[in-house]
């Protein structure tokens, strides 16, 4: 697959990240393929080979000290069962491929688990059940210290579950903690009961970020945030430390920033 590998490292390399980052990854692996006009060369690339290659070489382009993928289960919040080994992501057809290739890698959260690819997380992630999404502890607070870096691939729009970290130290006055009851397990053998702490919206508001003047103020006023097209494929990366700089200060002006349309 040398063409293909060829064009993503083409792709990645346009990137400017400092080495030895943690890159948490959000991608969408439809069409990348057509995109890069190599359907007539892998007509029966499968995804799981396409997100395996991926991974590779983002670790290899962006000297990245590991790449984590999102593997989130909303459905904890309505059915309130996990099993963390054997639950299907819910957040698109990459974070599931990724996740059956590494099942043992996943960090011990209903909501907002992640798969640690290169197992660079502290052990304790893989244990130790996280009770809050945001809290003290959480993935969330661990990757904002690291300064882990964030990559939209192939999206439409901005994505970032950091935000909604933000939202919570900022204490933004359309979300408040609501807790959760429900089983969880690490093998589908033994089950704990839980409570778990999501910092959710008020259904009354519209509380749907507004993306595109988010990405405009990044773009002018944000550290290193990066946004560009190769091919057709969006390209974002942008650092924890940006968001909290830029964004953060922002929120504490205006507590309802991100929702607002001005």
């Amino acid at each position: 697959m040398s063409k293909l590998s060829n064009d993503l490292r083409n792709l990645f390399n346009k990137l400017n990240i400092p080495k030895n980052k943690i890159l948490l990854v959000h991608l969408k692996l439809k069409n990348i393929i057509d995109k890069l006009e190599l359907k007539d060369i892998y007509p029966k690339i499968n995804y799981s080979e396409l997100s395996d290659l991926i991974i590779k070489i983002l670790k290899e382009e962006l000297f990245a000290k590991g790449i984590v993928v999102p593997s989130f289960t909303y459905s904890f919040t309505k059915k309130g069962i996990f099993n963390k080994l054997e639950m299907k992501s819910e957040v698109g057809r990459f974070g599931e491929e990724v996740r059956v290739q590494n099942k043992l890698k996943r960090i011990f959260d209903p909501v907002f688990s992640v798969i640690d690819c290169h197992s660079i997380l502290p052990e304790s992630k893989y244990h130790n059940i996280q009770l809050s999404a945001f809290g003290s502890g959480s993935i969330w607070e661990y990757l904002s210290e690291k300064d882990c870096y964030i990559l939209n691939v192939n999206l439409d729009e901005l994505i970032s579950t950091h935000l909604h970290y933000l939202e919570f130290k900022k204490n933004v006055p359309y979300r408040f903690n609501k807790d959760f009851f429900g089983k969880v397990s690490e093998t589908g053998i033994e089950w704990q009961e839980i409570k778990y702490t999501y910092y959710v919206r008020q259904i009354s508001l519209d509380t749907k970020w507004r993306r595109s003047k988010i990405e405009k103020d990044l773009l002018k006023k944000g550290d290193n945030f990066q946004s560009f097209s190769y091919k057709g494929i969006n390209l974002k990366a942008f650092s924890t430390s940006c968001l909290n700089q830029c964004i953060g200060k922002l929120i504490e002006n205006d507590p309802y920033y991100l929702i607002n349309n001005i």
